[in-house]
């Protein structure tokens, strides 16, 4: 497909950084999924998002406070790769916990590769509005890295055992679940035991879907917090010149 000048350049170059990135996260099913976007229009090659900034004002809100999202980052223990220090275009495929799609068949599977390449052009936009907003700092690209990934896979991939209550029990008590941590980023002891018993699910079922999550999304909760730390900054900086 990359060599045929039958079709347009922007389509070639486009097959091209596929099989380039092939060699990357070498899953046949992520490289199907992206010919297939490419022959549909879907396909698009995002722009590093660290290059974006070093142009621009360096006066940004990261660095005005970077010593204290370090620190945030410190805490939650976060250890970024070479593609989050550089801001490299978020790819999802690599996020994928390898236990979640080793259970899969061939038909899930692409099911599951369609979708994170969909979740990929949303993160990219708010990759793009974070960096905007605050300037480029890996954990942005980290947080929702994990974010989209995390959220994809909660979408299709029941975590919760067979139930006599049947399959949509089992998909309405997974999405209840993930909508209180949703909204309370994570929860305590005392707010699982609740919901579980507002659900009256299988405890085995919450408590490991909730620990792959929370497995799963360390950056994003540092992200949250570091979100946080800028905003309220923002509005004491806001009220010092009203």
């Amino acid at each position: 497909m990359a060599q045929d000048a039958t079709l347009p350049f922007e389509q070639r170059q486009q097959a091209t950084y596929a099989y380039v990135l092939f060699f990357t996260h070498r899953n046949p099913f992520r490289l199907m999924v992206h010919i297939a976007a490419i022959y549909d229009g879907k396909f698009l090659i995002h722009p590093s998002h660290q290059a974006k900034i070093i142009a621009e004002d360096r006066e940004t809100p990261v660095n005005r406070f970077g010593r204290f999202i370090n620190a945030i980052v410190v805490d939650f223990k976060v250890v970024p790769t070479v593609g989050d220090f550089e801001g490299h275009p978020i790819e999802l495929v690599t996020s994928l916990d390898p236990a979640i799609e080793n259970a899969l068949d061939g038909v899930e599977r692409l099911r599951v590769h369609s979708a994170l390449l969909s979740a990929e052009k949303k993160a990219n936009e708010d990759l793009v509005k974070s960096t905007r907003k605050y300037g480029y700092h890996y954990i942005f690209r980290f947080g929702l890295r994990q974010y989209y990934m995390t959220r994809t896979v909660a979408s299709i991939i029941n975590f919760w055992g067979q139930d006599a209550r049947g399959n949509e029990y089992r998909v309405r008590a997974q999405k209840v679940c993930y909508e209180v941590m949703e909204a309370g980023v994570k929860l305590n002891a005392a707010e699982k035991r609740a919901v579980i018993q507002a659900l009256h699910c299988a405890p085995e079922d919450a408590y490991a879907f909730w620990n792959w999550m929370e497995r799963n999304r360390s950056a994003y909760f540092a992200m949250k917090a570091c979100i946080s730390l800028l905003e309220a900054h923002n509005y004491i900086h806001d009220i010092r010149f009203i």
